[in-house]
């Protein structure tokens, strides 16, 4: 099965677009239809295309975005664990100062 990626595919889509565009003004020349009929065809074969790019840039930019938060959850999990770590830490410190009052409380 071929993979490809989200943004791949929507360059393909505006160069099958841009494409696209020309054979129709070539395909509507041959058959006679109207140039004002193919000029509107093309134009809106080109919004299409505007349409299409503006989608890959909001997907870039999507895409970015989630890289950010991907980065930032692990920051986040790494500083839950030294917080972790050093929780544990003040615990064992707190055990240890606990007994060693105990021992001068015997001792005094």
């Amino acid at each position: 099965m071929l993979v490809v990626s989200l943004p791949m595919m929507v360059v393909l889509a505006v160069l099958l677009t841009t494409k696209a565009s020309s054979s129709l003004t070539d395909a509507a020349q041959r058959k006679g239809v109207s140039v004002a009929r193919a000029v509107a065809v093309t134009d809106a074969n080109d919004q299409v295309r505007l349409t299409t790019q503006q989608q890959r840039s909001a997907t870039v930019q999507v895409v970015e975005t989630m890289e950010q938060l991907t980065d930032s959850s692990r920051q986040v999990s790494a500083t839950a664990q030294q917080i972790a770590a050093a929780a544990g830490s003040l615990a064992d410190l707190a055990g240890n100062l606990e007994t060693a009052a105990a021992a001068a409380k015997e001792r005094y």
